[in-house]
């Protein structure tokens, strides 16, 4: 695979105020190269993503998946995660790797979507991207792009979040309590 480019916090731009760098909006480069249609794949990198923001929902594109080409035409906006770097999956083993990663990204969050309970679903989410991205990164993931990956208000993921803050607090006070 060929490298054609990379998003990272000095590149991206319009950098979210809440990232610390780690999260940022694409808004040029990037969002050019997945409408001109071309097949690309992002390096397989621990930490590293897309956001694709679409129509009237959002898609996450992990290390190793196929970005761009026809899937992607009709997004509006890339937020990147990490620093992410562009492949061009030269043979069709490494295109057919990039589908299949692409593939599990989309059907795991399919699998979390169908869930009846919104809240539920934005734990799901958290703890999906918690794994893959690592857990300080997701924490500043703005809601409104985690809301729109499994189909939830904004209200709804920042009550999520709020909750696993406080589960992971609640034994660190314990803890300090026992030890008065």
């Amino acid at each position: 695979m060929q490298p054609v480019g990379e998003v990272n916090s000095q590149s991206a731009g319009h950098q979210d105020t809440q990232s610390k760098g780690l999260v940022q909006k694409a808004n040029h480069q990037p969002l050019q190269m997945l409408q001109s249609g071309q097949l690309l794949s992002i390096a397989n990198l621990p930490g590293t993503g897309l956001i694709l923001r679409k129509a009237f929902h959002c898609e996450f594109v992990g290390p190793g998946a196929a970005v761009g080409g026809m899937f992607d035409t009709g997004c509006t906006s890339v937020y990147a995660v990490g620093k992410v770097q562009f492949l061009v999956p030269a043979t069709t083993s490494d295109r057919k790797r990039a589908f299949q990663a692409r593939i599990t990204y989309l059907e795991r969050l399919q699998e979390i979507t169908v869930g009846e309970a919104p809240l539920r679903r934005a734990f799901s989410a958290l703890e999906y991207l918690g794994d893959v991205l690592g857990v300080d990164v997701v924490q500043q993931i703005p809601d409104e792009l985690m809301a729109g990956l499994v189909g939830v208000f904004i209200e709804t993921m920042a009550i999520a979040r709020q909750q696993v803050a406080a589960v992971t607090v609640v034994p660190e006070q314990q803890i300090l309590n026992l030890r008065s």
